[in-house]
């Protein structure tokens, strides 16, 4: 989403505020009903609302090519019985890149989900936090402030992660005791250690590793969702489930080796 034009917007507020000052005199000095005051009235009401549209054109989104997002409907798919809704978050980012967010409750989803309408495409994503919705917003409806303010998200991720001597670029590795699928992994991660790619392990039942991926992982990982997962700090992705090949896992981690 391309940079708004603030200083249109203020200019246009401060005229706004102008004319219905003038449109308040005008009022105090009309105090007969001749029609030229009439006149004067009506377009003072005139002047008044075509300001106050240009306002909230001013305010609608951009997309990058300074385009305003007409075309771009996105509705909060809540769950019946949602345990990980974060409406706070959605309205985050409502208010942050001025856009409504329709909240809808719906039993079509079991996880909060976004609904986004670009154009006459649509697409559904997970929506269990401020990270998910602004990737969802910047990759599909190519929203450009959506992806600024993802980029600080991951930066934040990055950082936390550093404090505890944790690269951003390394593969977390999400899996908890007595999963198969997780120990499935463990050969590949060894051999891609080897190899020169960095892993971190977060067991769920680790109290010491839970704490960490709720302070740094919390918008990047599911932590309400199956394990395995693997994610990437630095690129604020996330893959849930087992890789299926060893090819797999070395995109994955080449991709965030990269980052």
């Amino acid at each position: 989403m391309a940079e708004k034009p603030e200083t249109e917007a203020a200019e246009a507020d401060g005229e706004c505020e102008v004319a219905v000052k003038e449109c308040e005199d005008a009022i105090l000095e009309c105090e007969d009903a001749s029609l030229s005051c009439r006149y004067l009235l009506s377009v003072c009401v005139i002047i008044i609302i075509l300001l106050g549209s240009l306002i909230i054109y001013l305010n609608l989104p951009y997309d990058e090519n300074g385009e305003r997002f007409e075309n771009l409907t996105v509705y909060y798919l809540k769950p019946q019985g949602c345990v990980d809704c974060d409406l706070s978050a959605m309205n985050e980012v409502s208010s942050e890149l001025r856009l409504d967010i329709a909240v809808v409750e719906s039993d079509s989803v079991l996880r909060p989900s976004l609904f986004v309408v670009y154009g006459d495409e649509s697409t559904l994503g997970l929506a269990n936090s401020k990270l998910n919705m602004l990737s969802l917003l910047c990759y599909f409806a190519d929203v450009k402030e959506s992806c600024e303010l993802r980029d600080e998200d991951i930066r934040s991720a990055v950082e936390c992660l550093s404090s505890y001597n944790i690269s951003g670029d390394a593969v977390v590795f999400y899996t908890q005791e007595g999963c198969e699928r997780c120990s499935d992994m463990i050969q590949w991660i060894r051999q891609l250690r080897d190899e020169g790619y960095s892993f971190y392990t977060i067991d769920v039942d680790d109290e010491d590793e839970r704490e960490i991926a709720e302070q740094c992982l919390n918008d990047v990982l599911d932590l309400h969702g199956v394990v395995p997962q693997f994610a990437c700090a630095a690129k604020g992705r996330n893959s849930i489930g087992a890789f299926t090949s060893i090819e797999q896992m070395t995109s994955f981690a080449e991709d965030c080796k990269g980052s």
